[in-house]
């Protein structure tokens, strides 16, 4: 096919496939385009790179490659101004313990997002984050939230001084029922005597509620002094007697 053209001294063009350059890309062919790098992009926020080369009939290299380059393009101009709140996770990639940290922005003017990603936990892997946050942004930050990870704890307050650290709800918890354990263990230990073998790891074990190791001719653990006296915590136990809470009320006149 050759195209017309009014002056004569132009050569004749000769129309075979065209493609473009999409700057932003380190592939190109006759079928990557703008519209279908942006497709690609959309697709793999919901599905995976084998299930989007399968969809458009491309090299799953090549989904990936596209996807890296939308993301890194989106975050080089993704503003920063206007972020107070950061959060701090980690994550195991791959096999093995390989932690990587992300660092995100759950409130910002432009909704949430994520804003570095990085190999480590360590205190020393988020210093290129801070780095390419810069000293001034990182001034401006009043929160963070975050597991209790000491590194993660010090990284921030070393380069946000006044900022707060919000420590989310599961570790929180956790820590409360460790401290309430370690006052439980505590107890025991000052109470002693009767009471001593009532009270079983976290567990509660009712008298007679199993053969004492003395019924059975063994020598118990705790000695004489882990014989209760009868009436004592008669609380049995039994999984048929309530579906509410599991236990049966006391036996009669104990």
């Amino acid at each position: 096919m050759v195209a017309s053209s009014d002056n004569d001294s132009l050569p004749p063009l000769s129309c075979k496939v065209v493609t473009e350059e999409v700057e932003f890309l380190p592939v190109r062919g006759p079928r990557v385009t703008r519209p279908l790098a942006h497709l690609v992009c959309e697709l793999c926020k919901i599905t995976t790179h084998k299930a989007v080369g399968l969809l458009l009939g491309l090299h799953r290299g090549t989904v990936k490659a596209i996807d890296q380059a939308m993301m890194e393009k989106v975050q080089s101009e993704r503003p920063l101004d206007g972020i107070d709140v950061l959060g701090f996770d980690e994550i195991a990639a791959g096999k093995g313990q390989s932690d990587w940290t992300l660092i995100c922005a759950p409130e910002g003017p432009r909704g949430p997002g994520l804003l570095h990603i990085m190999e480590g936990r360590k205190e020393k892997d988020l210093t290129p984050f801070w780095s390419w946050f810069g000293k001034e942004r990182s001034q401006k930050v009043t929160h963070a939230v975050m597991d209790m990870w000491p590194a993660f704890r010090k990284s921030f307050l070393a380069h946000c001084p006044k900022g707060k650290v919000i420590s989310d709800k599961f570790h929180v918890i956790r820590h409360l029922l460790d401290a309430v354990n370690e006052g439980r263990k505590q107890e025991l230990k000052r109470l002693g005597g009767a009471f001593r073998g009532a009270f079983v790891g976290k567990e509660i074990r009712a008298p007679g509620s199993e053969v004492e190791p003395q019924a059975r001719g063994e020598k118990s653990p705790l000695g004489a002094s882990s014989r209760q006296p009868p009436g004592s915590l008669r609380l049995m136990f039994s999984r048929s007697a309530s579906t509410t809470f599991g236990t049966s009320r006391p036996e009669h006149g104990q």
